[in-house]
């Protein structure tokens, strides 16, 4: 499942900015992994670029 393509940079940048929590060792690093297992890839991307 895809995410849906957007126009707007800042929801672009906040995407991009969710994605790189892969790697964090914080709170929203590990809630993202989380998010990641449970909803995959693309939802978690996007649930987090929303919190």
């Amino acid at each position: 499942m895809r995410t849906r393509d957007v126009k707007s940079r800042v929801a672009e940048a906040l995407r991009l900015t969710a994605q790189t929590l892969w790697q964090a060792k914080n709170y929203f690093g590990e809630l993202y992994r989380r998010g990641k297992v449970r909803l995959g890839a693309p939802k978690a991307i996007t649930a987090m670029a929303h919190t």
